[in-house]
């Protein structure tokens, strides 16, 4: 938790460099912040118990400081890296999220590797993407993260644990805002072109 809280404490106040996405010289310097809830509530703590029955520590050691947490977002929050859900959104998102994949049959969900479709909590978000990340809680996967892209209605095996896909995505921000599918789209204010973070400054 130590190398996790440094991690958080870096990325609270980020600068980054931006490339515009009409793929000119021009660069845009956004400062960002990282904004985190105050503590879950002992009724939270054990929601989060109930649902994770078992995968719940990491979960805990965190939320009890903090219920969940906007990162990378600019003044106006118009542009988020990640969101990470309070406990009381979690039954929500893992509905929504398992309704992108009503389209598709039972045997073609096996063949996609999907069989953990009723067995998982979304717990985070890419925002404006409708894609998310949910713990695995029975199965192959069981305890991994997986991270669930509705454009090509495929998961990826994203972390080992909670902890994992914290200090992944904290450990190189741009490089993960990347592999999301460069959601996290910054405005100048000053003119109608889009920043698509490149670099830390």
């Amino acid at each position: 938790m130590k190398n996790l809280n440094l991690l958080l404490e870096t990325n609270l106040n980020m600068k980054f460099k931006c490339k515009s996405t009409n793929n000119n010289d021009d660069v845009y310097i956004v400062s960002t912040t990282s904004t985190l809830e105050p503590e879950a509530s002992k009724k939270d703590l054990k929601v989060i118990q109930k649902l994770l029955n078992g995968f719940e520590l990491e979960f805990i050691n965190f939320y009890k400081k903090y219920n969940g947490g906007l990162f990378h977002h600019d003044e106006n929050i118009q542009a988020l890296g990640l969101a990470l859900f309070p406990v009381n959104m979690w039954k929500k998102s893992t509905k929504e999220m398992k309704s992108w994949y009503d389209m598709l049959e039972e045997d073609e969900l096996e063949e996609m590797g999907i069989d953990w479709l009723d067995d998982c909590v979304v717990f985070a978000e890419v925002p404006f993407s409708g894609n998310y990340f949910a713990i695995v809680l029975k199965g192959k996967l069981a305890g991994k993260i997986i991270y669930s892209d509705h454009d090509n209605i495929q998961s990826n095996y994203y972390a080992t644990s909670f902890n994992h896909f914290l200090e992944k995505y904290l450990s190189d921000p741009i490089k993960e805002i990347a592999f999301f599918g460069s959601y996290a789209r910054y405005d100048d204010g000053e003119t109608d072109k889009q920043w698509i973070p490149i670099k830390t400054v």
